[in-house]
Parts: structure tokens; C-alpha cells; sequence
């Protein structure tokens, strides 16, 4: 028999705090340009890179989260069998935080026994374990902290289905994931459903990230032979290697590795889609999907102290974790066209397996895989997981009989759009968006629809949420022209709105006009970015100086005018504007760290120490300045205990022979 039902997850928990007023704009050239190594083959190479550069809004950051936790209770849904228990966290982006083997008390998963928020996500919270569902864009998920939709449903024989659903804003499409665990199935199945409701082609991305216990003696098994990995020797870049043995250690126990890798497999068409994490006993998770999730994945910290310093951050002490991963395309940096008015729909499985140990450990990569796959063929055959995907997508296809939790109001206004504008609403009816969810986020741009205006604002006052969407473009233009928005918020937002459809020119024009009608600090810290990005770093600095004059005093204003002193060296004037913050701004970590280089470039070691003695919390997955910055502290020292000249021969000595405290060292190639 199997149950869904509601019931309090009570964990450690970061405070995740407003979100950041100011936008993130995104890069100008939508293309990443790794180097790629000429062994990587061809059909591989041809779309890394492709639409993967950052990009946030409309979404707007989550960055002003707490480093203390405290014991919290979020609304957990259960659905539940004879043989497995999973708990998802609807609240923060569907998480499945545990899957539960109950004939032998096995958790399969790394589960989330903690919300420690860190700097990974593309809004930059995010926290470890359980399994995550990214969409839209590379990275983890803009809502991967935010609440989304859940449904009741019923399956083929009765029994309750779980949909998790939401709208995604950057690219304008509904998804959703329908969660099937019959009655004696020893598997979970989630039923994944893409929607492109437009008439025109979007970037697609879909990565289901795995997080599972790392301990010695636990294996990752694929069938590939060879993989696709990140270089580590400080260039951005991709290589091709056998699996497994990778640079004299096998890649597959991750206990191996010294620094953070990922090893994208390249598994052959003609062999099934799975890939599993196995415990000396030849037991564990498997994870398989049908065809169109081609894709898997291996993630790991690595054993170095930067790798341990993280696991520590997002566990606690003495865990460890690693993510497999499944996505639509053969490596993560990548995305693929979806058709106007296409549906993609395909089916994973996450499941007990149970192999033989040996031959799981043996020193024959070949047949350790093939143990693994018959025994998944004797579990879930292949062609019973393409039926069941035929079957569950007859339950994909139908209304839910019941909403149970509630996420954002963004569908539900963009069916008010479609209806005001007396057009054919293009979302399934399936994806259940209620009027009563639109809230304080919608109701400015309700206002353009109905009212033919964005509502004028105090220009102190936050503009409020954004959109991107070209649609929504075309009425405030039309607002515009007809004199009724003609104000700084209006020009503000069409220049976001032009920036995000990469016009720089035109989202100029909207801000300079913007700042016209009203000086803004909104305006103004845009204008900078631009300014910054075309290489005038003393305009940048100017008009970043101005939008602080102006205020609101800003946390992102301070920040970005900083970085603008620290790149021009004007070491006087950051050391005044330092001095002056107030107190809330000035004790930041941001400006804590701009503080402590400012002390070592100025010559007070003593201050640049204390700096350093700080817990830092806000430090981005792969950023380096708290361990650069205690390097080129202690080439200081060195270089006046032993009369020498502090130059980069020096620096590279230091970094060979010093070891940074492990409190401040979250290097991920290290």
C-alpha cells in the first residue's frame, strides 16, 4: 500500500534572509569558451559552452543568509511503501532529502540533516545532499531554495501520485515532476515534464544531482570507459581520460582523489542510461532513467584540505559526500535547442541495489559495470521502465485532484497576461497555478496589464521584482510611448529588460533616461557595470560613488565600488570610504576582505592578520581570496625575515611550502 502524506521536518537550519533589491546582470556574450582539449571527440565538443554563461534574473539574489543555524521545522511531504520511505522538502525547490530502504534500514541517500547555506547556487544560496532538480540554466537551480508547487494525484491502480511543479521565470516555461512509487515497487520513479510554450526555440537544461555517502571502500560504477573531466592545473578547461584509472589513482573511489574533479562519462548509445554508488558489500543507490537522459556524472570535493574544509562547512564534522549525477546532454556545460511548442518528458528510477562485491571490486572495470547492469535488468528490466514511462505519462497528462502546497503567484500572472490579452493561454491546464497565489511580487506588473502602468515609486525605494520576457517588454514600451509609465522605474526596468535580450546600447539609453527623470542609485549602479565591462574602470568608479551619495547605502554598491578603487589602486580614497561605512556595511565579510588587502598593500600585517582570523561564510564554490590573500601575507613576512624581494618567485615558494589555516582555505583545486 502506498500513502502520501504531510509531516514536520525538523533539522538545523540557516535563516535564509530578504533577497538582494539590486539585479545581477548577465554576461554579454551568452557563450562560455573553455578550452577543450583535441581528444575530447568532435560530436562532444560542438556544444560546450553554448548559452551556459551566468545568468540570474528575473530571479534576484539570495545572499543575505545567516552563517548561524538554529533547529527549524519545514513542511516535508511523504510518500511511502512497503520497502521505501521518501521525504521531500517542497519549500526549498522539492528536494528529496531522504530515501529510505526499510526491509534493511539502509538510507541510500547523503540525506539532508542540515540547511547550512553556502555560495553555490546561481542565486547563490544553496545547501548539501538529498537530490536536487536543475533546470533553465547551469548551475543549481534559482529555486532551489525557494518553494514550488505540489499536487496529489491519483496513478494507474489508485494509488497517490506526488507532482512537483512550478513556473521558470528566466526562460518562460512550466515543469514539472510527477513522483510514482506503487504499491511493492521497490523503486521511486519521478516522471520529469518539460514545456516549451513558446513559438520560438529555447536553451534547455535538466541535471538531477545525487548527493550519496563518500566513505573508503565505496565504489561509483557507469557503463562508460571513458569520461570527460575539469582540468586542475589552473585553465579553465576539459580533457578526455580512460575510466577508471585517471593520473595513477582510480577515479571511481572518490576517497582518491586530492582535489575537487568532475568526470563526465561518456556512455556508449547502445547501452542503458544508469549509474550507481556501491558499499563494500556491492550495495547501494542505482540511478536510471529512460533514453533521454543521457548524461551522468561524478562529483567529488576530493581529500585535500580545501575539499575537507567544505565537506565540514556543509555537514559538519565527520561527513562526507559525493554527487552522481544524470543530465539531457553528455557534460553539464552545455545546453540544447527545444522546439517551439515542444514537451520532453522522460522517466528516472532511484532504487536498492545489491551486486556481488568481488566482482563490483574487482580490477575489471568491464565486468564490475556488466555485474551491475544484469543485476538491474533482474530489478527493473529496460523495457518495463519504457512502458512504465508510457503508462505515468497518461497520469503526467491529467489535472491533480488536490494542491498541497503553494509556491510563487509568477504562473498564475502570466495566465492573467494570456487572459487580459485576450490570447490562447499556452500552459497545459495540468500545471495548476491559483489566482490566490499572485502577492506583492506580481502586483506592480498586474498594475502594467490592467492598468496600463508600472506604479511610480520613491527612487530610495527598491524597483521590485523583474522580468525579462519579451512580452512584457513590449507593454512597457507601449506604457512608455504613451505617456502613462513615463518614469525612472519604468526606464529602469525596460533597461534591464533590453540588457537581458543583449542590447547593451538600448539598456544605456533606458538607464541614462532613467537617471534623468530621477537620479538613482538603481540606475546609476547599472550605467557602472556597463562602464566597468567596457574597460573605463574611472567612470565606473564615478558613477558608483555617485549611486552611494544618492543611496539607499547598499551592500552591492559598496561592494562594486570597491572592486572599482581596489582595480584603479586608489588605495587613499578605498581606505576613507572603508573608514566611513556604516557600522551594518562596514563589518561585512565583503568589506572585510577588501579591508585586509587594503591593510597588506599599505603595510599593516598586523591588521590583515586579524582580518584573517574572522569565520568567513560567504566564500563562492571555487573562489581563492582568503587563501591568496594569507599567501601574499606571509611572502610579506618572509620576505622581511629573510631580506628578500616580495615578488612572484617569492609568492610561488610560499605556496608550495605553506599550508593556510583550514578555516580559511575553501580552495577546490587544492
Amino acid at each position: 500500500m502506498t500513502v502520501l502524506r504531510s509531516e514536520p521536518y525538523v533539522i538545523p537550519a540557516s535563516t535564509l534572509g530578504p533577497e538582494n533589491p539590486v539585479p545581477t546582470l548577465r554576461e554579454p556574450d551568452p557563450d562560455a569558451r573553455p578550452f577543450l582539449d583535441d581528444k575530447i571527440p568532435p560530436e562532444d565538443q560542438k556544444n560546450i559552452g553554448g548559452q551556459t554563461t551566468q545568468r540570474v534574473l528575473p530571479y534576484k539574489m539570495q545572499d543575505s543568509y545567516e552563517y548561524d543555524m538554529t533547529m527549524r521545522s519545514f513542511d516535508s511531504l511523504v510518500l511511502e511503501n512497503e520497502y521505501l520511505k521518501a521525504v521531500f522538502l517542497p519549500e526549498m525547490g522539492g528536494r528529496l532529502a531522504s530515501l529510505y530502504h526499510k526491509p534493511s534500514d539502509t538510507e541510500l541517500l547523503e540525506p539532508v540533516r542540515q540547511v547550512r547555506l553556502a555560495n553555490f547556487a546561481l542565486r547563490n544560496a544553496w545547501f548539501a545532499c538529498g537530490v536536487e532538480w536543475n533546470t533553465a540554466h547551469m548551475g543549481h537551480h534559482p529555486l532551489t531554495c525557494s518553494p514550488i508547487f505540489a499536487a496529489r494525484l491519483c496513478g494507474g491502480d489508485g494509488e497517490p501520485v506526488l507532482r512537483m511543479y512550478a513556473w521558470e521565470r528566466m526562460k518562460g516555461f512550466p515543469y514539472s515532476i510527477d513522483f510514482h512509487l506503487p504499491p511493492e515497487s521497490r523503486f521511486l520513479f519521478a516522471q520529469v515534464r518539460l514545456c516549451n510554450v513558446h513559438n520560438h526555440e529555447i536553451p534547455m537544461y535538466w541535471w538531477t544531482n545525487i548527493g550519496v555517502t563518500e566513505a573508503p571502500g565505496r565504489r561509483v560504477l557507469v557503463p562508460a570507459d571513458t569520461a570527460i573531466h575539469n582540468l586542475t592545473n589552473g585553465e579553465h578547461g576539459f580533457a578526455l581520460t580512460d575510466v577508471p584509472a585517471f593520473d595513477g589513482y582510480d577515479l571511481t573511489y572518490t576517497t582518491n582523489i586530492p582535489c575537487a574533479k568532475e568526470f563526465f562519462f561518456r556512455v556508449p548509445e547502445n547501452r542503458r542510461r544508469w549509474i550507481a554508488s556501491l558499499d563494500e558489500q556491492g550495495r547501494g543507490l542505482v540511478q536510471t532513467s529512460t533514453s533521454m537522459l543521457k548524461g551522468r556524472k561524478l562529483f567529488a570535493f576530493g581529500t585535500g584540505q580545501g575539499g575537507e574544509r567544505w565537506q565540514e562547512f556543509l555537514l559538519g564534522s565527520n561527513k562526507a559526500y559525493k554527487e552522481i549525477q544524470a543530465g539531457l546532454t553528455v557534460t553539464q556545460l552545455e545546453s540544447i535547442p527545444m522546439p517551439a511548442g515542444a514537451e520532453w518528458m522522460w522517466t528516472e528510477a532511484f532504487g536498492l541495489i545489491d551486486a556481488d562485491p568481488r566482482r563490483v571490486h574487482g580490477d575489471d572495470w568491464s565486468c564490475a559495470g556488466m555485474c551491475v547492469e544484469t543485476r538491474l535488468a533482474e530489478l527493473l528490466p529496460e523495457d518495463h521502465l519504457d512502458d512504465l514511462n508510457k503508462s505515468f505519462s497518461i497520469t503526467t497528462h491529467q489535472r491533480p485532484d488536490e494542491v498541497i502546497f503553494h509556491g510563487d503567484g509568477w504562473g498564475a500572472l502570466e495566465r492573467r497576461l494570456h487572459k487580459t490579452m485576450k490570447q490562447i493561454d499556452p500552459i497545459p491546464s495540468e500545471f495548476v497555478f491559483e489566482e490566490s497565489t499572485l502577492g506583492a511580487d506580481q502586483q506592480q506588473w498586474l498594475a502594467l496589464i490592467e492598468q496600463g502602468a508600472l506604479p511610480d515609486r520613491d527612487a530610495l525605494s527598491p524597483p521590485g521584482s523583474y522580468m525579462i520576457d519579451g512580452q512584457w517588454r513590449v507593454l512597457l514600451e507601449k506604457s512608455i510611448s504613451h505617456g502613462h509609465g513615463n518614469s525612472w522605474v519604468s526606464w529602469l526596468h525596460l533597461g534591464i529588460m533590453w540588457h537581458e535580450a543583449l542590447d547593451p546600447r538600448k539598456a544605456r539609453e533606458a538607464w541614462q533616461k532613467s537617471n534623468e527623470i530621477e537620479p538613482n542609485a538603481w540606475a546609476l549602479q547599472n550605467l557602472a557595470v556597463l562602464a566597468q565591462r567596457d574597460g573605463q574602470w574611472d567612470k565606473a568608479s564615478e558613477l558608483l560613488q555617485r549611486a552611494w551619495e544618492i543611496g539607499p547605502a547598499l551592500l552591492s554598491v559598496a561592494v562594486d565600488y570597491v572592486a572599482a578603487l581596489q582595480h584603479l589602486n586608489a588605495y587613499s580614497r578605498l581606505a576613507e570610504f572603508l573608514d566611513n561605512l556604516p557600522k551594518s556595511i562596514k563589518h561585512h565579510e565583503r568589506m572585510l576582505m577588501a579591508a585586509g588587502k587594503l591593510a597588506l598593500e599599505t603595510g599593516n600585517m598586523e591588521k590583515a592578520e586579524w582580518i584573517l582570523d574572522h569565520d568567513f561564510v560567504s566564500i563562492r564554490e571555487g573562489e581563492t581570496v582568503l587563501t591568496d590573500l594569507w599567501f601574499a601575507l606571509q611572502a610579506r613576512k618572509v620576505s622581511f625575515e629573510e631580506n628578500l624581494p616580495c615578488d612572484d618567485q617569492l609568492l610561488e615558494r610560499v605556496r608550495r611550502e605553506c599550508v593556510p589555516p583550514k578555516k580559511i582555505d575553501f580552495r577546490m583545486l587544492a
